[in-house]
């Protein structure tokens, strides 16, 4: 290692870099250096020497409180680490990076490998009137305990195995979840030795040369992590895998993703464990430019807010429930922020006010103290903190051959996805929001979706993630006259070799829909409550 014009310099080493970084981090703080680089090699990481985050509570991943990490990037400015191409392997359940309170940060030219995250790797081998057999291929390594299946990683974290996905050679995904056809812990199954599993009657039977994936991984952490930071930005980087989102960034304010990538390395069939990108409660703008998702086990784009439930009220407050457990914790109020109170059933607001006060009680709940009283707020209502969402724009990038959809879109700010390609098996765009499961907010105000290429997406039998290109969750109501989404257009789109219905939409105010080219195609749009609508 050296330091030179305010910039420090790390070499690889044999074995465990997890000090040396840790070091070289603290020291850059300590001495305001500018820039961290690592000269391009291969370094290895374990978390039994990482720096670790305390009090880190993470949305969709479960699991609040410490967290380890190669680099622990925390209240810094104007800091850069540049790891010059280097393959940064992980050994173990840790973060990468986190950079957290920090400002003006860039991370750049890396490549992620996670060896083990509680994903296996099997090929069908053999098939017969009552059983089918998958053998291990790859570093993942499997543990049977009292009859039930289990992987397992090297510090011995062992998670059971709950479902399966099928994959052909070239990348596509086959089927949809449980691809034995049945939920797989109700499937007999056994160790044959070396390496082969056996399934029992399974209801249904991948082809003999596919690749089967066995998942058991909990979210233990994430690739990247992006936390209460402002002017934030990765590129030139591969997540190759990670046991969560493979970027993800909280409670920020203006991120970019520039040429970031997931895909598969080597030999294995899939990349990260989750989501390639998700951002939640972010505020400013967020960038993705010239990436490229594949092969991750998850979405490509998921942008949302949070919503909470009000469980009791007085004169001056409301209390609120984060309702879904992997949201916990992760603070989505502040003194004057505004919030809306929305029917549970509908999600349309009846009233919005302004927060003089926050009290946090625990991870689960807040208490808001509201300017105006709390009149109008009733208990049941679904609340959304509406300051904590960002501009969005999503172009030339690729989203091909991952698990479940393209983006999932829920921001209120203007949004733009334009030039971008998808082949993928289930739904390219989906305007979400719940309050029955993860409770993800974000019903779009203006949003355009324009100059991209839809190639055959929703291509796989048993579909579970999607029957629909592009799509609107309905609601459990309509409010006549009132719609939850504001204006969508979309135009000088591509759809080619698509199977399912182009456009499925509804509670949209204002939707444009003009100049799109359909190949190939065996329905185009489907609308339903919608106000004002323009076709071409």
């Amino acid at each position: 290692m050296e330091t030179k014009n305010k910039e420090y310099v790390v070499y690889p080493i044999g074995g465990d870099a997890s000090m040396l970084i840790r070091e070289a981090v603290e020291y850059c703080k300590e001495n305001n250096i500018r820039s961290l680089r690592l000269t391009k090699g291969e370094y290895h990481f374990y978390p039994e020497t990482a720096a670790e985050d305390t009090n880190c509570c993470v949305s969709n991943h479960g699991y609040n409180g410490y967290r380890r990490t190669a680099f622990l990037i925390t209240d810094m400015s104007n800091f850069v680490v540049d790891c010059s191409g280097s393959l940064l392997v992980f050994h173990g359940a840790m973060n990468a990076f986190i950079v957290r309170r920090c400002e003006n940060i860039v991370i750049k030219g890396f490549n992620i490998l996670f060896l083990k995250t509680l994903h296996g790797q099997f090929i069908v081998t053999d098939s017969g009137n009552d059983y089918v057999d998958i053998v291990q291929d790859g570093e993942q390594g499997y543990v049977y305990d009292n009859g039930l299946l289990y992987l397992e990683n090297e510090q011995e974290y062992r998670n059971l195995v709950y479902t399966c996905e099928e994959i052909q050679p070239d990348g596509e995904f086959v089927y949809g979840e449980q691809c034995f056809g049945k939920d797989f812990l109700h499937l007999k199954n056994e160790d044959r030795g070396n390496g082969t599993i056996r399934i029992y009657n399974p209801p249904r039977k991948p082809s003999k040369g596919h690749y089967v994936v066995l998942l058991a991984a909990e979210r233990y952490s994430n690739a990247v992590l992006f936390l209460e930071s402002k002017n934030v930005a990765a590129s030139d980087c591969c997540v190759y895998s990670s046991f969560g989102v493979a970027y993800h960034a909280q409670l920020c304010e203006n991120v970019i993703l520039d040429n970031c990538k997931t895909d598969k390395y080597e030999d294995r069939c899939f990349a990260s464990n989750a989501d390639a990108t998700h951002f939640v409660g972010c505020r400013g703008f967020v960038q993705i430019k010239d990436c490229s998702f594949k092969h991750q086990l998850d979405d490509g784009v998921n942008v949302h807010g949070v919503f909470t439930k009000i469980i009791a009220k007085d004169e001056k407050s409301i209390i609120v429930k984060y309702v879904h457990y992997q949201c916990r914790g992760i603070g989505l109020f502040k003194n004057g922020c505004c919030v809306e109170a929305l029917d549970s059933g509908s999600l349309i607001p009846h009233k919005k006010s302004k927060v003089s006060r926050v009290d946090i009680l625990n991870t689960e709940s807040t208490r808001l103290y509201l300017e105006e009283g709390t009149d109008g707020f009733e208990i049941g209502d679904i609340v959304d903190s509406i300051d904590f969402y960002p501009d969005v724009i999503i172009e030339n990038c690729k989203f091909i051959n991952n698990r479940a959809r393209g983006i999932l879109m829920g921001s209120r700010g203007k949004v733009i996805i334009k030039d971008n390609y998808f082949h993928i098996p289930g739904m390219a765009i989906n305007l979400e929001s719940d309050s029955t499961y993860w409770y993800e907010s974000g019903g779009v105000k203006d949003l355009v979706i324009e100059d991209n290429i839809f190639d055959n997406c929703c291509y796989i039998e048993g579909q579970t993630w999607g029957s629909n290109i592009i799509f609107t969750t309905p609601r459990k109501k309509l409010e006549n006259g009132k719609y939850y989404h504001g204006k969508i257009t979309i135009r000088n789109n591509d759809f080619s070799n698509c199977t399912v219905p182009v456009i499925d939409a509804e509670n949209i105010e204002t939707i444009i829909i003009e100049n799109n080219k359909m190949n190939n195609v065996s329905e185009t749009v489907k609308l339903r409550h919608c106000g004002k609508i323009e076709r071409s």
